[in-house]
Order: structure tokens, then C-alpha cells, then sequence
């Protein structure tokens, strides 16, 4: 395997989008059987020429928070950031005698006008600060990324996030990962392991590429045990470039998720919703936005909707027409179809504190079907600097999830349903300064904004982010 350097990951599956320096919110790890469009991402296109062996699922997940946020950190956490910041200090200054070895550092700022995505939010500003290191051997390559999250205002919510990754093949490529999410005391129920694995292997048919793969996972949550469960998946993908300047992609995957513990209903057919309750969080009293943890107090509480022998299986569909305009303009439309086979889901309301776009906890894409529908434009500017915009529009009905009549009642007769829309404008520029010795060094600035409109109370919401970022690899 040839030295890389370390490469981040952040997709949305509503937006259908790489994030590359400056986002910040954090998804599970390059996984093509939860977000099957990243392959489709990665394969060669007419205004980004990608080696397609080389790359294809070689992406991963970074993200990161403020300096000074740091110091408001737990002692655990610190403790972490130290180890990191000497084992950087060190590389720095002997990295010509270990070339084997890459690293990476990236921070960014973000104002965002409602972070937490409820329907009476208030803005914030978000800082990140990230480091990564990954060593490469012939066969394999074995990396490490940490970061930090920290909000101005509201400084318990700041969290830190790491994974240890490791991966091998070319043709055949395989993986092994660990992540781990650390929140401060008033939020570490939202603290959770994950383990993945996965084996993928790309064929090629004249023009044609296919690539098959499969991967198992293991989400476990230490404060929300409901929702523990192992994932296991399956997907083929494809892609097609032609004369016209025109390529294919398409993807389809299949899901299915096991609960790993189970609760006694009285009617296995049916989904109940229980209520239950938690502890009063520390620093969580008062008044303020939020039924379960949210804002700063409410009643304190959570529903879980149950059955006799909860799992959740998906069909997933991905199609993508990318064209080529003129030399350095780019279109793409994709569409993608969320097929419910199995709907005895176990989903969460009223946790509504949340962040992570992606998260089993706050949005479980395997919650909810529905088709996506979307436009990409990528235009290449002078100096090498690159304008993509897209819009995206989505539909979800929820399996098992009721809704919030109002901020506190809650009827789990009536299903919930969203319609999310979002806008969003990427500006970035990657060059090889002379200094760097063969590194890279990128700037970004993104804006983005989102339409939630849902009939429960505390999913109905809008926000508005803007974010500039930098990120340095070596």
C-alpha cells in the first residue's frame, strides 16, 4: 500500500455531500452500507479525476473544536489532547527521518443560528480543533484521529470525539475501526463505542467498475441501552464515464439492524410507546427548551417505542447522472429511495439535545423511509479555487416514532413526518506550498441552510450556519 495522507469523510445523507475541512458535525465512519452514496462520491468524474483503485473507500471521518475550549474540558479529555499535542510536536520535528508517517491538523469556526435544531433556537458560535496521524506499510495503513467540539454558549455540550482506524488491500479492500464519543458530565448520556468491520472488492468490465462489499457493526450506547444493537450490511455499486462527458453511478445496499435487548408487550404486532424516565441531569434545572435533557431542564423524560423482538431492515437505493458542462463546470443530479422491509424499529423522541446530523440517537437514518432528490453544480474558478452548490429535498415517514402534539404532550398514535430541505455553497482551495515539503495545505468556507418542517412539535425548525476552515497535511 502506497504512503497516503489522512483523508476526512462527513456526509449527510440528505444533502449527499463530502465535507472536507470545515464541518464539524460528526458521522459514523466511512461506511459505504450507511451511506452508500460516498462510494458514488469517490469514483473518477470529469472535473475531479479520482484514482479509483486507490481511493475508493479510503475516506474517514475528522472533525475538531476551539483552542480555548480545551481548558473547560474534563480531566479525562485533557489528558487525551496533551498526549496528542506532544506526539505532534515530536513528528513535526523528525518527520523527514520518519517518512512513512502523515498528519494531519485542521480548525474552523462556525456561527450557526441554531445549532441544537429546535423550533425556538438560539445561535452560537462553534469552534474545532483536530489531529490525526496514520502510518502506511506496503500491505496496510493504521491511523488515528482526534478531536474536540466546543460551543461559546453553551460550553457543557462541548464533546470529544477519536478513532483508531486501520485498513489494507487495493483491489480487495478490507477494515477495522473503533470510535469513541465523550460528552462532559451533563451529557454523557450521550457518550457511545462503536465497532466496525468490512471487506469490498472492485472488478472491472471494460469502462465499467463494480465494486461489492459487506461490513458488521456494533453500536453500543453505556447511558441509552435501549438502542445497543449490531448492524450488518451489504451493497453493489457502479459506475460508467462516457465520451459525452457524461458517468452513471448507482448503488444498492441492504440493512439490518438487531436490537440487542428486548421488552415484553402485550401485543408483539403492534408498536407501544413506553415512557421512561431518567435522572435529573447535573446542571440541567430550571426552565428552558426540551422535554427530555433538552435546553436546560424540562420534565425530564424520554419515549422509546417498543416490540416484542425489535430490528429494523432497509433497501437502499442510489442513482447519480454526473455531466460534464463545459471544461470546468460540472452537474450532478441524484436521487435516492429508502425502502422499509422490516419495521419493528426502536426509536427515540425527546432527545432532542442533539448534534450529530447522523447519529443513531438524534436522527437514525434507518428510522424512517422516503426518497431524497437532489442538485449538485461544481465550478472550477481561477487560482484553482472550487465553487460547488446544491440543493436537496427529502421525505421521511418515520416507522415507530410519534409525535409531540406541543412541547409536552406527546401521542404515539400518530406517526411522525418530515419534509427536510437545505441549500448549501462550498468555497475551497488545496495548494502545495514549498515550505511543506510535499504537504498540503487547505482553506474552506461553507454556508448552508436548512427547512425542517415536521408535525412534531420539537423536529419543526430552521437553521443557518456559516463556517471557514483550514486544515494542514504532512
Amino acid at each position: 500500500m502506497a504512503p497516503g495522507k489522512i483523508v476526512k469523510a462527513d456526509t449527510d445523507l440528505a444533502m449527499a455531500k463530502v465535507t472536507r475541512v470545515c464541518d464539524p458535525r460528526m458521522v459514523l465512519a466511512m461506511d459505504p452500507v450507511q451511506n452508500p452514496e460516498i462510494v458514488m462520491e469517490q469514483v473518477p468524474r470529469e472535473i475531479e479525476k479520482v484514482d479509483l483503485v486507490n481511493k475508493i473507500n479510503k475516506t474517514w471521518h475528522l472533525s475538531g473544536i476551539r483552542g480555548d475550549a480545551i481548558f473547560l474540558l474534563e480531566n479525562k479529555m485533557k489528558s487525551r489532547l496533551y498526549i496528542i499535542v506532544v506526539i505532534f510536536s515530536i513528528l513535526a520535528m523528525v518527520s523527514e527521518v520518519f517518512s512513512q508517517w502523515s498528519y494531519s491538523f485542521s480548525m474552523s469556526q462556525e456561527f450557526n443560528s441554531n445549532p441544537f435544531r429546535l423550533p425556538d433556537g438560539e445561535e452560537d458560535q462553534i469552534s474545532n480543533i483536530a489531529m490525526g496521524i496514520r502510518h502506511d506499510w506496503s500491505a496496510a495503513a493504521l491511523q488515528y484521529y482526534g478531536s474536540f467540539t466546543g460551543f461559546q454558549q453553551n460550553v457543557a455540550r462541548n464533546f470529544y470525539w477519536h478513532q483508531l482506524h486501520l485498513e489494507g488491500g487495493d483491489t480487495t479492500n478490507w477494515f477495522i475501526n473503533v470510535d469513541n464519543r465523550i460528552n462532559r458530565n451533563d451529557f454523557e448520556i450521550y457518550d457511545y463505542f462503536a465497532a466496525r468491520t468490512g471487506l469490498n472488492h472492485l472488478y472491472v468490465a471494460g469502462k465499467t467498475y463494480f465494486r461489492l462489499g459487506a461490513n458488521a457493526n456494533l453500536n453500543l450506547y453505556q447511558n441509552l441501552s435501549d438502542i445497543n444493537n449490531i448492524l450488518v450490511g451489504t451493497y453493489l455499486s457502479m459506475s460508467r464515464s462516457f465520451q459525452t462527458r457524461t458517468s452513471l453511478f448507482g448503488t444498492l445496499s441492504f440493512q439490518y439492524k438487531k436490537y440487542l435487548e428486548t421488552q415484553s408487550v402485550s401485543d408483539p404486532d403492534t408498536t407501544a410507546s413506553v415512557l421512561y424516565q431518567i435522572s435529573q441531569m447535573p446542571g440541567q434545572g430550571g426552565g428552558g427548551q426540551g422535554p427530555g435533557g433538552g435546553m436546560g431542564g424540562g420534565s425530564g423524560f424520554y419515549y422509546v417505542s417498543q416490540t416484542e423482538s425489535p430490528s429494523v431492515a432497509q433497501l437502499v437505493l442510489n442513482a447519480r447522472i454526473a455531466q460534464s458542462l463545459i471544461r470546468y463546470t460540472g452537474l450532478a443530479v441524484q436521487y435516492q429511495q429508502r425502502i422499509a422491509v422490516i419495521k419493528q424499529d426502536r426509536s427515540l423522541a425527546g432527545l432532542i439535545y442533539g448534534y450529530d446530523r447522523e447519529s443513531q440517537i438524534f436522527d437514525d437514518p434507518m428510522g424512517y423511509q422516503g426518497p431524497t432528490v437532489g442538485i449538485e453544480l461544481t465550478q472550477i474558478l481561477p487560482w484553482q479555487f472550487m465553487l460547488k452548490g446544491a440543493g436537496y429535498y427529502q421525505e421521511k415517514d418515520y416507522l415507530t416514532q410519534g409525535i409531540y402534539l406541543d412541547s409536552e404532550n406527546f401521542d404515539e398514535t400518530i406517526l411522525r413526518n418530515d419534509t427536510y430541505r437545505t441549500f448549501w455553497l462550498t468555497l475551497s482551495k488545496t495548494w502545495n506550498p514549498g515550505f511543506l515539503n510535499g504537504g498540503n495545505l487547505g482553506v474552506e468556507l461553507n454556508y448552508q441552510w436548512i427547512d425542517n418542517n415536521s408535525n412534531s412539535y420539537w423536529y419543526n425548525y430552521q437553521n443557518r450556519y456559516i463556517s471557514a476552515g483550514i486544515q494542514l497535511d504532512l
